[in-house]
């Protein structure tokens, strides 16, 4: 029973475990419907390029897609100027019904974002590039799953363009990180599992991505955010603190069960005992019986007599009944 109990609680733990793997792109795994999509490459809007960092910064966006809305942390602390441009861009409605408009399957694993022309080579009218900021260092995988960062041509290329890693990837530490994925990975998932057109390696994605528009989201949203995960991860918790109790319920159960089956065995030994007891007493009461029907008499032959004890007694021959 030990062995049956613990295969279960490890079956659930890996289940919660699982459960609290939504942070990670490859366990959300919630269905996704694509609307299709009707947009086209269009000329951008026209937006100056801040000359000033912003005095306050959203604490994420939520990218509104035809599949629905990915949400992306804002790390304006350490990529202030990258964070500047981006609320710039979103307040001019700079990236309304842009298609994402490449996604590499081989070596790195990208989502491309944020040029209207879908070139890949557009950067706003006007801007001269900007300071990298927040990068990485070189290692394996120094982009890892979920991250967000600035696409760029070179050294304080940055534009518009920003790209979503949707597996571990190895780059150059030359790409600004301004931002992680926390909701909306099951969109990551199934347009990154849906490749680039004709099986490309890189190229136009074959699951179309439109971001229809960007909203801005602010502390208090963040708080209700957050509050709403920690009171799913608190659940969690407490179902699993159960769990880890069944060994010691499992243990009391059994000391009750071993404890019913020696009364019962005790029973089951008083039982036997008075069954054998009323055994020995048919027979003494069938003995008693016997005794009780038989009667005795008492047989002469000259001098000598001899008494007969039987159900019928009779006399033995040459006696006669006295």
């Amino acid at each position: 029973m030990k062995n049956v109990v613990r295969g279960l609680i490890t079956c659930i733990f890996l289940g919660i475990f699982s459960t609290f793997s939504i942070y990670s792109i490859h366990a959300d795994t919630i269905d996704v419907f694509c609307k299709p999509v009707n947009s086209s490459p269009r000329i951008p809007a026209n937006i100056a390029q801040p000359s000033t960092l912003a005095g306050t910064f959203p604490e994420a966006i939520t990218l509104v897609t035809n599949c629905g809305e990915i949400t992306v942390s804002l790390n304006s602390k350490y990529a202030p100027t990258t964070a500047t441009a981006l609320l710039s861009l979103i307040s001019g409605s700079y990236y309304d019904n842009t298609l994402c408009n490449r996604i590499t399957t081989s070596g790195i694993f990208i989502i491309q974002c944020g040029d209207p022309t879908s070139t890949g080579q557009n950067i706003p009218t006007g801007w001269s590039g900007y300071a990298d900021e927040n990068l990485p260092i070189s290692k394996e995988n120094n982009y890892p799953t979920g991250t967000v960062g600035m696409a760029n041509s070179g050294p304080k290329t940055n534009g518009s363009q920003f790209f979503i890693v949707y597996k571990d990837t190895t780059l150059p530490p030359s790409y600004s990180i301004w931002g992680n994925v926390i909701s909306g990975t099951s969109i990551i998932n199934y347009v990154s599992t849906q490749g680039a057109q004709m099986g490309s390696i890189d190229g136009p994605l074959k699951q179309p991505l439109l971001v229809e528009r960007v909203i801005l989201r602010d502390k208090q949203w963040m708080s209700a955010f957050t509050a709403g995960r920690t009171e799913s991860i608190r659940s969690y918790e407490e179902e699993f603190t159960k769990l880890a109790d069944l060994p010691k319920q499992n243990e009391t159960l059994k000391a009750q069960i071993d404890g019913y089956v020696k009364v019962s065995n005790n029973q089951l030994t008083q039982i036997t005992n008075l069954e054998r007891q009323v055994s020995e007493l048919k027979v003494q009461l069938e003995k008693l019986a016997i005794q009780t029907a038989k009667s005795t008499i008492t047989c002469v032959k000259g001098k000598l007599t001899k008494k007969v004890t039987a159900i019928s007694p009779k006399c033995p021959a040459g006696y006669k009944k006295k």
